[in-house]
């Protein structure tokens, strides 16, 4: 028998460690840990389904097993094997296969985006090794994405069905990575409907720019690989589109995109005012046809139209606001903002003793629309209102009197003059009122000027020879300018309350210029005659016009209580006495 010394014994390890076995069995130990953890969470899913337990019976079991599918899951800790539930009478779904997704279709979809992203090979090894615990050869990654750019290229180029219903474009703007610098790319789509009402993505390509060009190509390229007839296209109101559109599809009617149009709309309404808005366009499109639509977009326009009231609905705007003043209502551009009107008003309400003694007025919020308000103004009307009818002595000393108010006036309401020039006829007759006082109502004309219309106007010269010569002005040759940029208003990085409002605001200007930039002219006649055009000649010349009676202005009354301070003699004396209001 061998006898081992001490100092062998030390050399001779008491136990021999392979350490490449260890960490293979740990690794097993592990997997199988996480194999039996998942099958038996698995079979806790199937058990909830079931409403009991294996082999369970009971009054409330749902379904009962139909054995299992086995199936390969990859994790950081290796392959396991799941043994997945099937059930006879319920469907089986789970999360434990969704939350561990299997290798193959995660990394997949993971180096595509971070390729898509620009994410450089050698990172993309990195985060592989990370996420799955095996770096991913840049061989691999090439191959990978060789694959996905040919099935993608073979999705793009796929034959279509000749006809679809409904065709929705757009252009959208996407980041990509080109030569290490990101650009933005306009990629243009195409969402068909089918004859059996499901939509599909009919084709993607880039386009250089959203321009006619791009979108000839595009509509070329659906062409080409089959889509003859389009009944409906649907898309923004790109001008590319619809002058391409045209060419390949003359056939197809158009339609706004109702998305665009919402957004469009609401990108320049205050934000305050943005759900309002959004509700009554959506209330309109909402209608089951043509006409319910059109009688609800009727409703939603007179309430648009109205005016200013208060939470009880009494409206303080007489009259309501005129058709042809929307481009220019003074709405502040935001919630904290000033409009025009606030400019008009708010320094008058500063200087106006109301009765009661004069109020600290910083701003609306101290003077809120309300009753309680209308009235205590209401009163002084008498005293600061130019509205007294009876003008008996001024026409007999020989005066003459033109009036004139742009019929889209987004600050005081044309309702107002037609109704003080009918309560002047209604006192004097229509024979002595012709004798010295004109009416002359300017289609498209702002407040003091301005809008659409014609607002180019010299007032002064007919008055003169009407006064001078007695001959009486009989029509106004009106101009309009050309726009330029030097009729808006400067930016500033903070606006003023004059330019924060949406609208293009000019200088007010209610007479011609010297020499005025007039591109055409349009004839005004005395109210209530309208310009109607010859048929021949340009359009553009006021020549070719003639005076026409209309009764359109009938629709603009002045509602109550405004007309009733309209009338003769309706001026007072007023005294102040310490402070306090008097009437002589």
């Amino acid at each position: 028998m061998k006898t081992i010394s001490e100092r062998e014994k030390r050399k001779v390890p008491v136990i021999e460690v392979d350490e490449q076995e260890l960490r293979s069995h740990v690794s097993e130990v592990v997997r199988q840990s996480v194999e039996e953890t998942l099958n038996g969470l698995l079979d806790a899913e199937a058990d909830a389904l079931c409403q009991a337990r294996r082999y369970e019976r009971n009054a409330q079991r749902a379904s009962t097993r139909a054995g299992h599918y086995e199936r390969d899951l990859q994790t950081k800790a290796g392959t396991v094997q799941l043994k997945v539930p099937k059930l006879r009478h319920v469907p089986f779904e789970t999360a434990i296969i969704e939350r561990y997704r299997r290798r193959e279709s995660s990394v997949e979809e993971a180096l595509v985006e971070m390729y898509l992203a620009g994410v450089s090979v050698r990172r993309v090894e990195d985060i592989t090794e990370a996420l799955w615990g095996s770096r991913v050869s840049p061989s691999t990654i090439s191959d990978l994405n060789q694959k996905i750019f040919e099935r993608v290229e073979a999705w793009r180029n796929r034959p279509l069905e000749p006809r679809y219903p409904y065709v929705f474009v757009d252009g959208i703007w996407l980041k990509r990575s080109w030569g290490g610098e990101v650009q933005n790319v306009s990629v243009l789509v195409a969402i068909g409907v089918n004859t059996s009402g499901f939509r599909e993505i009919l084709g993607v390509a880039e386009g250089s720019r959203e321009d006619s060009e791009s979108w000839r190509q595009f509509l070329r390229y659906l062409r080409e690989r089959g889509l003859e007839r389009v009944d409906l296209m649907i898309s923004d109101k790109s001008l590319g589109f619809l002058d391409a559109l045209g060419e390949f599809y003359p056939d197809a009617k158009w339609q706004r995109c109702v998305v665009h149009f919402y957004r469009n709309v609401l990108h320049a309404t205050p934000r305050g005012k943005a759900k309002e808005v959004a509700l009554m366009l959506k209330a309109i499109h909402a209608q089951e046809d043509k006409e319910a639509a059109r009688q609800k977009a009727i409703e939603v326009v007179k309430k648009l139209y109205r005016g200013a009231y208060d939470s009880h609905g009494a409206q303080f705007v007489a009259g309501g606001l005129p058709l042809g003043s929307e481009l220019r209502w003074p709405v502040p551009e935001t919630p904290t903002g000033h409009s025009m009107s606030e400019m008009m008003v708010l320094p008058a309400l500063q200087s106006v003793l109301l009765p009661g003694g004069k109020q600290k007025i910083q701003s609306m919020r101290d003077f809120p629309l309300n009753q309680q308000n209308f009235d205590a103004v209401a009163q002084l009307a008498p005293l600061y209102n130019a509205a007294n009818t009876n003008l008996h002595a001024y026409q007999q000393r020989g005066g003459k009197l033109i009036l004139w108010h742009g019929l889209a006036d987004d600050s005081v309401s044309p309702a107002f003059s037609i109704a003080y020039y009918r309560g002047v006829e209604a006192e004097m007759g229509h024979a002595a009122t012709d004798t010295f006082l004109r009416l002359f109502l300017l289609p498209g004309v702002a407040h003091c000027g301005n809008g659409e219309g014609y607002d180019q106007i010299d007032l002064l010269t007919p008055l003169m020879r009407w006064t001078e010569e007695g001959i009486a002005p009989q029509e106004i040759m009106a101009g309009k300018r050309a726009t330029a940029a030097a009729d808006l208003p400067p930016m500033t990085e903070k606006p003023d309350a004059q330019t924060q409002f949406h609208g293009v605001q000019k200088v007010s200007q209610p007479y011609a210029d010297a020499a005025p930039a007039v591109i055409a002219t349009r004839p005004v006649y005395p109210c209530p005659a309208i310009a109607r055009y010859n048929g021949h000649g340009d359009v553009n010349d006021g020549e070719n016009y003639h005076a026409e009676q209309t009764t359109a202005f009938g629709h603009l009354q002045l509602a109550k209580p405004a007309s009733d301070y309209i009338g003769p003699d309706n001026q007072k004396n007023y005294q102040v006495r310490h402070g306090t209001l008097t009437v002589q």
